[in-house]
């Protein structure tokens, strides 16, 4: 390969990533004209990961199958884990403080 050559190429990739960053952009716009959240999208794809590692799948293999690194599968996983004691803890906090009665609503209504 030349020097010509080189610069070439990376005249071509810098248009290609152009191309790609204005791809990115229009569907971001889509999606978000769509009413979906891209960081919704996110979530549905953390819970994949997180679930995949629930049922026994190793950091790596999901990394595989998600393209990512698996130190991004750790840190998906650690993260949304902490999240889901801390939902455990608060949904036990909130059943100590205000008990469920067992009231329908046509009791609600009634005056005895």
């Amino acid at each position: 390969m030349t020097v010509e050559e080189a610069y070439y190429k990376i005249a071509v990739n810098r248009r290609l990533e152009k191309d790609l960053r204005e791809e990115i952009n229009r569907l971001k716009d889509f999606i978000r004209k769509q009413r979906a959240d891209p960081e919704t999208i996110l979530s549905v794809r953390n819970e994949a990961i997180y679930h995949a590692w629930k049922t026994g799948q190793s950091f790596k293999k999901i990394a595989l199958d998600f393209k990512l690194s698996a130190l991004t599968i750790s840190t998906v996983c650690r993260r949304l884990e902490c999240l889901e004691k801390r939902r455990m803890a608060n949904a036990s906090h909130f059943k100590e403080v205000s008990p469920a009665r067992n009231t329908s609503l046509s009791e609600i209504g009634s005056t005895e």
